[in-house]
């Protein structure tokens, strides 16, 4: 009998919808300004987010491993996208449609829950970032 790790069966791969992709280290899988169009999770690699500001600087933001999602800003509504992803390693990605990941959600609570931690890891982490700007 197969075992799987949490994390397996949290994994939106593990239950079968979107759309699975590769990236090669240095390939951008979208950038700042595109349509955004669907929710990707990282299922092996690392990719990088950035920001460009209208004055030209760019930053990273933060660097994301398997497990997280990125893009899932536009699950709240049709938008651009509002950082460029990069891969840092080759990556292993499932690219999930906005309808498809709100059926995820509702109907896999172990993936629900996966999201809901990564949400709120990245708020405190911005929040500890922001104190650090302030203070």
């Amino acid at each position: 009998m197969e075992t799987r790790t949490t994390h397996d069966r949290a994994s939106v791969a593990a239950q079968g919808p979107g759309q699975p992709l590769t990236a090669a280290a240095g390939t951008i899988v979208f950038k700042q300004g595109d349509a955004a169009d669907a929710v990707f999770q990282v299922i092996e690699g690392r990719i990088q987010l950035s920001m460009l500001s209208s004055s030209g600087r760019n930053a990273i933001v933060a660097t994301l491993g398997p497990g997280s999602f990125l893009g899932e800003v536009m699950l709240l509504e049709s938008s651009l996208r509002t950082h460029t992803a990069t891969a840092v390693t080759a990556c292993r990605l499932v690219a999930i449609a906005p309808e498809e990941m709100r059926e995820l959600l509702h109907s896999h609570p172990d993936v629900e829950s996966q999201f809901i931690g990564h949400m709120l890891r990245r708020i405190n982490r911005l929040d500890a970032d922001l104190a650090d700007l302030l203070f």
